[in-house]
C-alpha cells in the first residue's frame, strides 16, 4: 500500500534555512486502522512518500 503524504513546516514569514537538528515522532496509528479496514487484520507494510525526503518514501511497518 502507498500512502502520498505532506511534511511542511509554517515559518511565519522566516526566511531561515536552519539545519533540523530535532527528531519528531508521529502517531500512525490511523494508517494502520485504515490499512486494516482494507487488507483484514495481521502485519503490513506501507510506503510512505514524503516531498523532501531523499530516499524517496519512509516504510512503516506494523506487526499483528
Amino acid at each position: 500500500m502507498e500512502l502520498p503524504a505532506v511534511l511542511a513546516h509554517e515559518a511565519n514569514g522566516d526566511d531561515c534555512e536552519a539545519w533540523v537538528t530535532e527528531s519528531r515522532t508521529f502517531d500512525l496509528a490511523l494508517v494502520r486502522t485504515r490499512y486494516r479496514q482494507f487488507y483484514g487484520p495481521g502485519p503490513g507494510r506501507v510506503a510512505l512518500h514524503i516531498e523532501g525526503v531523499s530516499e524517496g518514501h519512509l516504510v512503516y511497518e506494523f506487526t499483528a
